[in-house]
């Protein structure tokens, strides 16, 4: 229990917040950042694709497919710092995962034939 300024709090769980009601509780804001990072690339996109911006999800992650007009912008999201270990498995292995993410894309993931190509 906690008194200041003539109040208790008591509470069995408290999820607050950094800002004012954070410091009257004193409770300390531990930023931890985002444990992920995001690969950002372009894909071609075809009249007869999904009509919609679309986020796609697996087991391996999550695919982001924003609709450009001519192309997708695509952003694959992986574990902070993994980019260097997926790079080491080549640019197939890459091309699949994105493919299982959106296997409307396996005819263009050859797109993505450079390492510069995706950021």
């Amino acid at each position: 229990m906690k008194e200041e300024m003539g109040s208790k709090l008591r509470t069995g769980c408290c999820i607050v917040g950094g800002g004012p009601a954070g410091m009257m509780a004193g409770l300390e804001v531990i930023a931890l950042g985002a444990p992920m990072d995001v690969l950002w690339m372009r894909v071609s996109r075809r009249p007869d694709d999904p009509a919609q911006t679309l986020g796609r999800a697996n087991a391996g992650g999550l695919l982001i497919l924003l609709d450009r007009g001519d192309y997708w912008q695509c952003g694959l999201v992986i574990a902070k710092g993994a980019f260097e270990g997926i790079k080491t498995k080549g640019l197939a292995a890459f091309h699949e995962r994105i493919v299982s993410f959106a296997p409307f894309l396996r005819d263009r993931s050859a797109e993505l034939d450079d390492w510069a190509k995706i950021k």
